[in-house]
């Protein structure tokens, strides 16, 4: 009999693999005990928390009503009671990064009061009591509501935050029900820190004078998703006011929508922008805002020391169906010292759109209106502007006093019953100026550069440097009533292509090359 020489090498190969097996199986073992330790006997699910949620875990959980602060807070079964209690305990881990998860809504009476400050308070050197201190050892706090509530059921706001050098990242959590009064923010007002809306968050339903779902006093508000709606204010930003010279509103992504600034008075249904602050769109959308009188959408304005800056990059103001609306400027309004720049400078940038909003008196799309002498300034470098009713005058753009710069971007499709395009108006509270050059094109018969001659005699356009194609031509210009050839002199500054202008009004003229009607 001859015997296999491999046999014991493959003995040998499978008893190696069952110890194997058998050690991979009493680690696992040994790890869920210590899991189910170290969480109060719960375990967590693969992937998530134990509310299924796909965050990376752990999380200390809060129940403001059923919690109990003598417990571990590592799981729903041992909930802490305060969100002041859950910091403590990731202070003790040596973590800088605190994750809370909220098992309930949050209310004045579950809490037992809170502060006229705010039904919450985050600070790191308490001022008013009662607060939630943030630990010295962290800088980043991640609320996470799972489904549920900051709900507000008392006529104060809901939560402020005053902490330097901490982020508070709001996640699946709805902050609602705030009512600042006279005071300003009714859902959130930030003094300090940083502020982050991330998926799943929402504010609704707030009241202020100023910023009925958030006023940024100071610090970054970044919005990277979630929802900013049907707040209201009585004065300025019903969805949010960001307004001095250490403020700063980002939108990444996400709705502001259906939020209301309701006086006669009112300024930026959606968002105002005011001396100092900064609002920059990268994304998202502004739509279905109310403004009783200037700025559905936004508004912008300053000071004389400090300059109101709004930069929409990308992003849509105003959508089919959903619209924004005021007396005068319903998807954008800049006033005095307030400076607007849509699009940038590169071709290659993302494109804004502002479409579909609706003016009651004035301004479709966006306004630049000079207050009490003080500049207003609009850079239009790309992005289009398409689809808005300015009512009576200036269904895409209305210059009334201050400076528009075009170098790029499109005007088509707008109505109103005069100016349907860009209007250049004639105003006597002050000068308007209009000029283009680069990429600038208006070429849309419909909506054509329209220079108002009336109370401060013939407006005109002064032009720069041109580049592209311009085959086509650069504008098309209506005249109102007032002008004469020979007389008036329409074009200024470099007028190497003044030929590519062409006058489509009645009567007929043509520009010659000093820019004068002939």
């Amino acid at each position: 009999m001859i015997k296999n020489p491999r046999l014991p090498v493959f003995v040998i190969f499978v008893v190696f693999i069952a110890f194997l097996l058998s050690v991979c199986d009493l680690f696992q073992t040994s790890l869920t005990a210590y899991l189910k330790e170290e969480t109060g006997g719960g375990t967590l699910p693969a992937g998530g928390d134990e509310s299924g949620n796909k965050d990376d875990g752990p999380w200390v959980y809060v129940a403001a009503s059923s919690g109990d602060d003598a417990k571990t807070g590592w799981s729903a079964g041992e909930a802490v009671k305060t969100i002041g209690r859950a910091l403590d305990i990731w202070e003790s881990e040596g973590s800088a990064e605190a994750k809370i998860m909220l098992l309930e809504d949050i209310t004045w009476t579950a809490l037992g009061g809170g502060s006229t400050a705010g039904m919450l308070v985050f600070s790191s050197s308490p001022s008013f009591p009662p607060v939630i201190e943030i630990p010295p050892g962290i800088t980043d706090v991640i609320l996470n509501g799972g489904g549920k509530a900051l709900n507000q059921d008392q006529p104060y706001r809901v939560l402020r935050i005053d902490c330097p050098g901490t982020t508070i990242t709001l996640k699946n959590i709805t902050v609602t029900g705030g009512r600042a009064g006279s005071g300003d923010g009714g859902g959130i007002r930030l003094d300090n820190g940083a502020l982050v809306l991330a998926e799943g968050a929402g504010i609704s339903y707030n009241e202020a004078a100023r910023g009925g779902g958030v006023y940024i006093n100071s610090g970054t508000f970044t919005m990277k998703s979630g929802t900013i709606r049907e707040n209201t204010a009585t004065s300025e930003g019903g969805g949010v006011f960001v307004g001095n010279t250490t403020s700063e509103f980002t939108m990444q992504a996400g709705t502001v929508s259906e939020n209301r600034a309701n006086s006669s008075t009112g300024k930026g249904g959606g968002i105002c922008v005011g001396p100092g602050g900064t609002f920059t769109m990268e994304g998202g959308t502004v739509k279905g805002n109310v403004s009783d009188n200037d700025g559905g959408g936004v508004y912008v304005y300053g000071n004389a020391g400090n300059t109101g800056s709004a930069l929409i990059r990308n992003g849509y103001i105003g959508v089919s169906g959903g619209g924004n609306k005021a007396k005068y400027g319903a998807g954008i309004y800049t006033a005095g010292y307030g400076n607007l720049t849509l699009g940038n400078s590169s071709e290659n940038d993302p494109w804004p759109y502002v479409q579909y909003n609706i003016a009651d008196n004035t301004g479709g799309g966006a306004v630049v209106h000079d207050t009490g002498g003080a500049a207003a300034t609009m850079n239009f470098y790309n992005g289009t502007i398409s689809n808005n009713n300015g009512a009576t005058l200036g269904g895409g753009i209305l210059l009334v006093t201050g400076a528009l710069y075009m170098n790029g971007g499109k005007v088509t499709g707008n109505s109103a019953v005069t100016g349907p395009g860009i209007t250049v108006q004639s105003h006597s509270t002050g000068s308007s100026s209009f000029y283009m050059g680069a990429y600038a094109r208006v070429l849309d018969t419909a909506n054509p550069v329209y220079l108002d001659y009336s109370a401060a005699g013939p407006r005109h356009i002064e032009l720069g440097m041109f580049a592209g194609d311009l085959t086509g031509g650069i504008a098309k210009i209506a005249l109102s009533t007032g002008y004469s050839a020979g007389v008036d002199k329409v074009l200024y500054g470099d007028l190497t292509y003044h030929d590519k202008f062409t006058v489509i009004s009645s009567p007929s003229y043509t520009i010659d090359s000093s820019g004068f009607l002939q």
